[in-house]
């Protein structure tokens, strides 16, 4: 079922900076769509006056200034906005439901510490010391190593592996590799997102840092004591060596 977003709702995620013209806007957004897919009083975010609207029925279009007095727009509510896509994007987020408790086929270590109001999926494995922040989702047959440490309203995708030790070897005289021990951990900090099946390895001696607000695609190898820096996004499928270092 679409959700059902009062009007008020719709507008507080705007700003002051807001104009809504058109037809007479709806109590309620009746959820999400597509110029190509959608609804009547569903909500719209368009990009460019040359996007053709699939359909006749009235709808709620987010879009620029710069596009609010097209013409084609004239039978929809139209609300105007510095940045439609982002108002988009809270307006929907806003409106998901985010599970909250630990799936009973999960594993949590009993020396693992987990916020109150977070949520661990099904088969994944929470090792000990591990410390889990609020609002934080750990997705589906992911994997939290020891002493790993998340912040708050992270989000670490299903598959995941966050913690497990890195690939660190030394040569012994007769030149035949021996496993260097891995003694850091991980620490996400706040608002870090992790994709699925990527991989982030334990530090060797220091700790694998992930800065705040950092995005990591799906399917990323973050090497031990890899520092990232705050608002860094990381790719699908990159692969990042070891000890290197990224923005701040």
């Amino acid at each position: 079922m679409s959700p059902r977003i009062p009007w008020d709702d719709l507008l507080a995620h705007c700003g002051s900076d807001v104009r809504v013209s058109g037809r007479q806007h709806p109590a309620y957004i009746a959820g999400f769509g597509h110029p190509d897919n959608y609804s009547v009083d569903q909500l719209l975010w368009i990009s460019s006056d040359k996007i053709n609207i699939s359909s006749t029925a009235a709808a709620v279009l987010l879009t620029s200034h710069s596009l609010d007095h097209s013409p084609y727009l004239d039978n929809h509510t139209v609300v105007a906005v510095a940045n439609p896509k982002l108002v988009f994007a809270r307006v929907a987020n806003a409106s998901l439901h985010r599970p909250t408790g630990v799936h009973p086929t999960a594993v949590v270590h009993e020396d693992a510490v987990l916020a109150s109001d977070i949520y661990v999926g099904a088969g994944a494995i929470i090792d000990a010391g591990a410390n889990i922040g609020e609002g934080t989702t750990i997705s589906a047959g992911a994997f939290v190593g020891s002493n790993v440490q998340i912040g708050r309203d992270c989000f670490v995708g299903e598959l995941a592996s966050i913690g497990p030790s890195g690939s660190g070897f030394v040569r012994d005289e007769r030149g035949t590799w021996e496993r260097f021990p891995q003694l850091g951990a991980v620490i996400l900090e706040d608002r870090v997102d992790v994709g699925t099946q990527t991989y982030i390895a334990r530090g060797a001696l220091l700790d694998t840092v992930i800065g705040a607000n950092t995005k990591i695609g799906l399917s990323v190898c973050i090497g031990h004591n890899v520092r990232i820096g705050r608002n860094t996004l990381v790719l699908a499928n990159t692969i990042i060596a070891g000890s290197v270092v990224i923005g701040d």
